[in-house]
């Protein structure tokens, strides 16, 4: 790993910064997804048992000829300011995604198992456990309605330090200020939802590989890489009891992105707001909306190289 250290990172990184974001806004019309192109497919391709091992180097041929899932800015579908993308293939025990995240600063802290049950808390009880991931660190996340039916849909988000954070949620999740603007902009109903911090995936497979130096701000890092193995058997029940894809429906909602922390310093990281890079592009700020969430399609032989934007 090939790294420029600097004698000014703030500097260094703020330059980055401006040449990345002027560089992902010089879009030509036919860069930019429309709003109203929803509910794009990817096709996931089956690949033999026991071809991929759980290790985050992603170094095995199939994640080369996957085809590739851009993720572009959750609005409006311009060049996000940290590129990232993902990979999806499967075999007879598991679906298995692969992401990649080029961040020259990566940097993670939160996320014990299990310690906190409510996403929202009061400014006596901070965030704690599995809620951090998703409040305070940057993440990549999984969103999956096996059954595509809008509800009992899972989350799974993971962070550069490989904390999962998991949930189950029953119905679309609209109670915060963003969902309940968007939901109204797109005449959906407010909906009553439970949110259950206490799901497991059982079995849930997860490894990370940071190209770069962890919480360390004094160099320039290449970023971060991600496998996820999700088994079969933990979504059985989301699926109308269909052991796997091929056996049941074959065509599933999903929603898959890169969540960004882009305050360089510790204090301001933690009170900064998220920026969103996903796929597909909503067209307004919320992943809740199963109504416009992509589609995953189950191939048996993989044909090639392909990349969906």
């Amino acid at each position: 790993m090939n790294r420029q250290t600097i004698s000014s990172s703030c500097l260094c990184f703020a330059l980055l910064t401006i040449i990345t974001f002027l560089s992902g806004n010089l879009l030509s019309a036919d860069e930019i997804k429309p709003e109203s192109e929803i509910n794009p497919v990817y096709k996931c391709y089956e690949v033999p048992d026991g071809t991929i091992h759980i290790d985050g180097k992603l170094d095995e041929k199939c994640w080369q000829n996957a085809p590739v899932m851009e993720f572009r800015d959750l609005v409006n579908g311009s060049k996000p300011l940290i590129s990232s993308c993902a990979r999806l293939v499967w075999d007879d025990k598991y679906i298995y995604v692969a992401y990649e995240i080029h961040d020259p600063n990566v940097v993670a802290y939160y996320g014990e198992r299990k310690t906190g049950g409510t996403h929202i808390n009061s400014k006596d009880e901070p965030h704690r456990g599995e809620p951090e991931i998703m409040a305070r660190d940057t993440f990549v996340k999984f969103f999956l309605d096996p059954d595509a039916d809008g509800k009992n849909y899972i989350e799974i988000h993971i962070n550069p330090i490989n904390n999962v954070a998991d949930i189950l949620i029953d119905l679309p999740y609209s109670y915060y200020p963003d969902g309940i603007a968007s939901r109204k902009a797109l005449n959906l109903p407010m909906i009553e939802n439970k949110v259950d911090w206490y799901w497991n995936c059982e079995g849930l497979k997860s490894a990370v590989q940071v190209q770069g130096t962890l919480n360390h701000s004094d160099d320039i890092d290449e970023g971060w890489t991600i496998e996820l193995a999700v088994p079969w058997e933990a979504l059985k029940s989301l699926t109308k009891g269909a052991y796997r894809p091929d056996k049941g429906n074959n065509k599933w909602r999903a929603h898959f992105g890169h969540v960004y922390k882009p305050e360089f310093c510790y204090a301001k990281r933690r009170k900064s707001r998220h920026l969103y890079a996903t796929w597909p592009v909503m067209g307004v700020h919320n992943c809740h909306l199963p109504e416009r969430w992509g589609y995953l399609i189950f191939e048996k032989n993989m044909s090639g190289d392909e990349s969906v934007k």
